[in-house]
């Protein structure tokens, strides 16, 4: 990979990244070593980056693609997506901004989502549940991506927001 084609991290100096999510070190005499990303718990590459002396940080590799080579800062409340669901793919055509709602509801849509403890539809809501349906709801979520969200029925997040005052 010529250095071309990569793009300059914004707030790391000497870090370089492509449109694949292959980041580079130009520090001291690393001449465009690549640099390793680590998987977190949930699967996401993570990568630890040195910003100024003596002050490290670590950041998601699928985060630093996008706003690099769109040249723009991820707005808040927005959210980064894997298309095809595979954290490790950070190639910028599999990426695109979303919505937390938007997300959950792909993650639903295409089985990412860890549901095994959903296996009943019409499962019983624990009540300390309540509040957050209810926050939900307050932000704009329909009823129905509540339940797929949490893994019950339409009818079920209903009788709640009905029946839940506080």
């Amino acid at each position: 990979m010529t250095k071309l084609r990569q793009k300059g991290i914004r707030g790391y100096a000497g870090y370089n990244i492509d449109r694949e999510g292959n980041i580079f070190s130009y520090k001291k005499y690393n001449n465009g070593a690549p640099k390793k990303s680590y998987p977190d718990k949930k699967g996401y590459l993570r990568t630890t980056m040195t910003k100024s002396k003596g002050v490290y940080r670590t950041e998601y590799v699928h985060r630093l693609v996008w706003s690099t080579i769109k040249r723009k800062d991820i707005p808040s409340g927005m959210e980064i997506n894997h298309i095809d669901g595979n954290k490790a793919n950070n190639c910028i055509d599999n990426l695109e901004l979303v919505t937390h709602k938007e997300n959950m509801i792909h993650a639903h849509k295409t089985g990412l989502a860890n549901t095994n403890h959903l296996k009943d539809r019409n499962l019983k809501i624990k009540r300390e549940w309540y509040p957050m349906i209810k926050c939900l709801s307050i932000n704009m979520y329909s009823q129905s991506d509540i339940a797929e969200m949490i893994g019950t029925t339409q009818e079920n997040v209903s009788k709640i927001l009905k029946t839940y005052t506080q």
